[in-house]
């Protein structure tokens, strides 16, 4: 079997396994609500059940013109570079939290520090520094709502975890125990009684011969103390290309890269991963509760895509031999006939973005994937029983960090890495009503 056969044959295989068991399950129609005789004749969706398992088939967006969700055309608060004052830049932005009293709290990366602002962005104080010590930090990685208003941080380097009060006081610091399977435990998320999710990605066996590998997502629980609780599941992870090199094989990111996504919403599991679209819902003892899918088709990879991709990875090259490696290792890996069905392009500064979140409301929002360019980012929504709403534009290069009802929090980074968060209205029309142009 040639390679290309083998990354065909894989792309075949790589929808989750529980799928398979709905093949011949009976598909009926449901029939949203209508107003008035224009109804339409195709429904919106349709749903399947097979042993307690709801299986949402979407097809078309339940939002019309009148009601759908909208941003404003400018953000309500915006927090950057300040001219006066070099010092209060943003580098390495790596979270931001709108906390009850409207205050902003940034995890700044690059300063080891947690920024905390009032609600015009104005800078209030500085929370922690570089160290070691308590409420201190060497590689502040990220950042989330804990236990109420509190704050739970992860520090990469020192593998802690520190929680602040809602006024930024430091309260108290612990470390995930590992276990003899999880050597260095990766928290991703956290459940609403403080436990946390956490992500373990097995070892990679080196390959003899040349061949994309998925790597196992392995998820665990550990408790509010750092305590190992269980082991949740196994589920395909990152897809990485062995290409040779005179140490031998070696693994490198594809530059159309599948790969899974975990997140917590109403303390249950959200797992999708980007070969299809689809999301499944999990109880958090990992017990499958329901099936999210859209009408969706990857579209094919044109030779403009990987031209593009490729040259966006060589751009980080430091040197022209760096540069010429890079070109030696895309060469030597196969390319996707199809893009990926959604989420961020695979390159170095997306690694850690996400493209799967939950909003205040338990709606969940998807990334759809598109090649970097300077249109508005597309994010399409589902309601908390899986029914697609629609999509919402989003500006470009803005990473997402918080979904709030009536806000959107996160970060832009323009040309030259100047980083900014930003805070724009969201407005809900209601059915019926047309939306207040708030741009």
């Amino acid at each position: 079997m040639t390679i290309q056969q083998r990354i065909e044959f894989r792309n075949v295989r790589s929808a989750p396994r529980y799928c398979r068991v709905f093949l011949h399950v009976t598909i009926f129609a449901i029939a949203h609500v209508a107003c008035g005789s224009d109804a339409p004749s195709t429904p919106p969706f349709t749903r399947h059940d097979s042993a307690g398992i709801a299986v949402i088939e979407n097809h078309t967006p339940a939002w019309s013109d009148v009601n759908s969700w909208r941003i404003s055309g400018e953000p309500t608060v915006s927090i950057g570079y300040d001219q006066e004052d070099s010092a209060q830049a943003l580098f390495n932005v790596r979270g931001a939290i709108r906390l009850k009293t409207g205050e902003i709290l940034i995890a700044n990366g690059g300063g080891h520090q947690l920024r905390l602002y009032d609600v015009t962005g104005q800078h209030i104080r500085d929370i922690g520094a570089s160290g070691s010590g308590p409420g201190e930090f060497t590689g502040l990685w990220r950042m989330w709502r804990y236990r109420g208003d509190s704050v739970l941080t992860f520090d990469i380097q020192q593998l802690r975890l520190s929680v602040f009060s809602s006024n930024g006081a430091f309260v108290r610091s612990f470390r995930l125990r590992p276990t003899r399977d999880v050597r260095i435990p990766i928290p991703i998320d956290v459940f609403a009684d403080g436990s946390v999710l956490v992500q373990a990605g097995s070892s990679v066996q080196m390959q003899e011969q040349l061949e994309f590998v998925r790597v196992e997502m392995i998820l665990g629980e550990w408790s509010p103390s750092g305590r190992f609780i269980r082991m949740l599941g196994k589920f395909p992870g990152r897809e990485l290309f062995f290409f040779p090199s005179e140490r031998g094989p070696f693994p490198n990111t594809p530059l159309l890269q599948r790969k899974s996504e975990a997140i917590i919403r109403d303390d249950r599991l959200v797992i999708g991963s980007n070969d299809r679209y689809e999301l499944g819902i999990y109880s958090r003892n990992l017990a499958l509760e329901r099936i999210i899918r859209k009408d969706h088709l990857n579209p094919p990879a044109s030779d403009k895509d990987v031209s593009t991709l490729t040259e966006l990875v060589l751009e980080t090259a430091s040197d022209q031999n760096t540069r010429r490696e890079l070109e030696n290792e895309l060469r030597a890996m196969p390319v996707h006939k199809t893009l990926p069905a959604f989420g961020w392009p695979a390159l170095p500064e997306n690694f850690s973005k996400r493209a799967i979140f939950a909003d205040r409301g338990n709606n969940l929002w998807v990334l759809e994937y598109q090649l970097p360019n300077q249109t508005p980012l597309t994010w399409t929504i589902f309601a908390p029983d899986g029914i697609l709403l629609g999509t919402l534009k989003l500006p470009h290069n803005f990473e997402v960090f918080e979904l709030g009802i009536d806000y959107v929090l996160g970060v832009t980074r323009d040309e030259l890495g100047v980083e900014t968060v930003r805070v724009y209205s969201l407005a809900k029309p209601k059915r019926g009503v047309r939306p207040v142009d708030v741009s």
